[in-house]
């Protein structure tokens, strides 16, 4: 399976989240915590948990592992966006998002 390394630039006081099978290295200046995902995460079968990536003062860079290929895009305030959540690596901060079961 083809497989890629994300590089993602953290500006100052930046965070984003990563299913926690993605992270691979960062710089000294990012802090990394988890973050529950609640009840969703009961039903997403990629675990109970996201990493939380943050900088403070200072930027830095975060590398993840993506099985497969990149495909980056901007979701806007009061768009959707559908995605398997197997397929989902990482967002920013302030993306709102549900999981609901495939019907059919």
């Amino acid at each position: 399976m083809p497989e890629d390394i994300q590089a993602h630039p953290l500006a100052p006081h930046e965070e984003i989240y990563l299913q926690a099978g993605a992270f691979l290295a960062c710089a000294d200046t990012i802090t990394i915590d988890t973050r529950f995902q609640g009840l969703r995460g009961l039903f997403n079968r990629e675990g109970l948990f996201f990493l939380r990536v943050t900088t403070a003062a200072r930027s830095g860079e975060v590398y993840f592992h993506i099985c497969g290929a990149v495909f980056e895009t901007t979701v806007r305030a009061g768009e959707g966006l559908i995605v398997d959540n197997g397929h989902l690596v990482a967002f920013t901060e302030g993306v709102d998002y549900t999981i609901d079961r495939v019907r059919g």
